[in-house]
């Protein structure tokens, strides 16, 4: 078990997936009022499991925009591009707005295989 990794995380591949959709595309939430469309993915839950080569990951993801429809649609496009990457949603929050604008927040997880990097139900 030594070539295996103790701690994975899929923070860089779902950043550059995202990063193919016309938003700003971060780790942080705003500090400021946001400069067009922003997609923030977080990572929150990396957690080792009862068997040692399988982690526990989690994301959450907030799109914003300044106008409910552009949030729905590209909410849409991220939502389908993480599930191409292996991660299922977890839970989707209703559209809202906030001080930013308008906002669908959504958590995928899935579990991985740390020898392989394979994400495994």
């Amino acid at each position: 078990m030594s070539n295996v990794p103790s701690l994975v995380s899929a923070s860089v591949q779902l950043l550059t997936t995202l990063r193919t959709l016309d938003a700003d595309v971060v780790e942080q939430w705003p500090a400021n009022a946001l400069d067009g469309p922003t997609i923030v993915v977080q990572e929150i839950g990396n957690a080792h499991t009862s068997v040692p080569v399988v982690d526990d990951l989690s994301y959450q993801v907030d799109v914003w925009s300044e106008d409910a429809d552009t949030t729905r649609n590209l909410f849409a496009q991220a939502d389908e591009l993480i599930a191409e990457t292996g991660f299922h949603r977890t839970m989707l929050s209703p559209l809202s707005v906030d001080g930013y604008g308008w906002r669908q927040t959504a958590r995928y997880g899935r579990k991985v295989d740390k020898r392989t990097l394979r994400l495994i139900d």
